[in-house]
């Protein structure tokens, strides 16, 4: 059996998170309309879950992209955390048209970052250490 190196499956699964994230923020967000208490202390706390799940996924494209040479997806990955990071900053801002904007192109980004950590990686050219 083929198992994928480490660092790929690290970002498919910081990807994976971040996305179901990224789906899960205007749910939390929409249910303020519906009278749910303390959504939104929820909602900042998986922003800021996001946040996280970003830099891990942009540490480990970084990786990955020293063992297969596919700078694509660090390239979308580090964009990402940085859109991530300007998102937490806008949402304490209270700045929400920027806000609620920069939280759909996140929702595409994080989708697209997943679906392409599965679809087309790359492959590693040469072994990493601790890589197998």
């Amino acid at each position: 059996m083929n198992s994928a190196p480490a660092s790929l499956t690290m970002l498919r699964i910081g990807a994976t998170v971040t996305a179901l994230l990224s789906i899960l923020q205007p749910v939390l967000y929409l249910l303020k309309f519906a009278g749910v208490s303390g959504v939104m202390k929820v909602h900042g706390i998986t922003g800021q879950g996001m946040f996280v799940m970003c830099v891990f996924a942009a540490v480990s494209a970084i990786l990955w992209a020293r063992a297969s040479g596919n700078k694509g997806l660090m390239g979308h990955a580090i964009g990402l955390a940085i859109g991530a990071l300007a998102q937490v900053a806008l949402g304490e801002l209270k700045l929400t048209t920027l806000h609620i904007t920069l939280g759909i192109a996140m929702l595409a980004g994080a989708i697209a970052l997943a679906v392409l950590a599965y679809r087309k990686p790359g492959s590693p050219t040469t072994p990493v250490a601790g890589e197998a």
